[in-house]
């Protein structure tokens, strides 16, 4: 029965010639040697269609170049509810016939994609991982609610999880450069940018010289692929649509595929009119103060509810908040925070913000929240999660949009994404670096690079292309 089941999505026991081709996600390396060399169960979280099963197909390829034996390789799609159902049903029988492939052939590389759509399947995991180390397993999920519900009762201690991220600009334009009359250097930008966010002094002339080396380059990416991104984000179906109408209209699906299959069948949320104004009131809130009374008012819900809603967001990767800094971190929990979504496509569909006409408008706050996106990446990224990001806010209202944290490294960032030669340094920033005694700041504009000195203080203006290299 099982056999019968699974033989639809493992194209691969039929053709031994199967492969997959695509663009390659960023954290593909590190993802593939959990799975074939470390020991851990190899966990993957992120918003739906974002890549995570075509992530998963990709390491089916590289394990049958590898020459693993495709008889060996088990994807389990648990969104399909008849599979999903049969395991539920029949765990005794799934034990047993894992534990019979895994007698015959071998170590089995097990791929449940959508795991936590099966309860109590961490218990079966768990057993084989504590007495077989012939099976291994990849897990993804979309809802770390009940991923971590399903990991806290039996694999704690026992993974190695990595979290997917819609594109990021550096991985759409992989995409987006593929004809282009020119090659860009990927490898050396990545460099550049990381180390110079880490220490500006001393990374700031090469960076300086990488940017005047590719001017022509970057002034492309400034003037034609940015706006581009800016405006339909990084979804992979919107990424690789043909126009923006269709990317939109992806978009569109991406978000009733959430409401229908996490809203409804998932989490069992009835109040779904309520669930869908607070995504459009929050997408016109991006980088803004929240304020949960106005919130609650504006769609008509209390303030339980409203935290329900916000856990909802937040645990399904497509929304986030960003805490105020303080020197107190239990302060800084209890204080009003800011919101970002996790894609500035999305943000911008449920905005109704649909051509560069409208985003022009609002490119202040989209150009925060891509911001907030790539901070959040190199994060994860380069930083192994070990970050703390957070805004400055003071009592009579001066900000900062960003802070960095990393150990007793502390970065502060402002965004000034305007057509300008001329860049105003904000009182609020200039009050909270003489405040805080910090010697440097880095501004993200829409093409100047130069070095300010303002008081003893030194400013990095630095064009926002330069951050695809994260």
């Amino acid at each position: 029965m099982i056999q019968s089941l699974l033989s639809l999505y493992n194209p691969w026991w039929s053709n031994k010639n199967w492969k997959i081709n695509g663009i390659s996600r960023e954290i593909f390396d590190r993802f593939f040697i959990s799975i074939k060399e470390k020991p851990y169960i190899t966990v993957l979280k992120g918003t739906r269609q974002c890549g995570k099963t075509f992530l998963l197909k990709q390491c089916v390829s590289t394990l049958l170049k590898r020459e693993v034996d495709p008889q060996n390789i088990f994807y389990f799609l648990l969104d399909d509810l008849e599979l999903s159902r049969y395991i539920e049903e029949n765990p005794n029988e799934f034990v047993n016939y894992l534990r019979n492939e895994a007698r015959v052939k071998g170590k089995l590389y097990i791929f449940l994609d959508e795991f936590q759509k099966v309860s109590n399947i961490t218990n079966v995991i768990k057993l084989f991982y504590e007495f077989s180390s012939d099976l291994k397993f990849i897990l993804t999920g979309s809802s770390s609610l009940q991923i971590a519900d399903q990991i806290s009762e039996s694999l704690l201690g026992r993974t190695e999880t990595f979290i997917l991220t819609p594109f990021s600009f550096k991985e759409f334009l992989s995409s987006a450069l593929t004809d282009a009359p020119f090659s860009f250097p990927y490898d050396e930008s990545t460099e550049r940018i990381t180390k110079f966010l880490l220490n500006a002094k001393n990374n700031f002339e090469n960076l300086k010289k990488f940017y005047s080396n590719h001017h022509f380059i970057f002034d492309s990416i400034i003037n034609n692929y940015l706006p581009c991104y800016l405006l339909t984000g990084g979804y992979p179906q919107a990424v690789l649509s043909n126009s923006s109408t269709d990317a939109f209209l992806r978009l569109k699906e991406i978000k009733q595929t959430f409401v229908e299959k996490d809203i409804v069948n998932l989490l069992r949320i009835e109040k779904l009119k309520e669930f869908d104004k607070l995504l459009r009131v929050l997408s016109l809130q991006t980088g803004i103060l929240l304020n949960y009374h106005d919130l609650q008012t504006a769609v008509g819900i209390n303030y339980q509810t409203l935290m329900i809603f916000f856990n909802i967001l937040e645990a399904t990767y497509l929304w986030s908040t960003l805490p105020v800094y303080t020197s107190n971190k239990i302060t800084s929990i209890k204080k009003r925070p800011k919101s970002f979504f996790s894609d500035v496509g999305l943000r911008n569909f449920l905005a109704s913000t649909f051509d560069q006409t409208q985003l022009e408008k609002e490119k202040g706050a989209v150009a925060e929240n891509y911001v907030f996106c790539q901070l959040t990446n190199y994060n994860l990224r380069f930083l192994n999660g070990m970050g703390q990001l957070y805004f400055w806010r003071s009592p009579d209202g001066n900000e900062v949009d960003f802070l960095l944290e990393y150990g007793k490294i502390q970065i502060p960032i402002e965004v000034k994404y305007q057509q300008s030669q001329q860049i105003k340094i904000t009182r609020g920033l200039q009050t909270f670096l003489k405040r805080q005694n910090y010697k440097y700041a880095i501004v993200f504009t829409h093409n100047i690079l130069e070095l300010k000195k303002i008081n003893d203080i030194q400013y990095y203006m630095i064009p926002l292309a330069l951050l695809s290299g994260i």
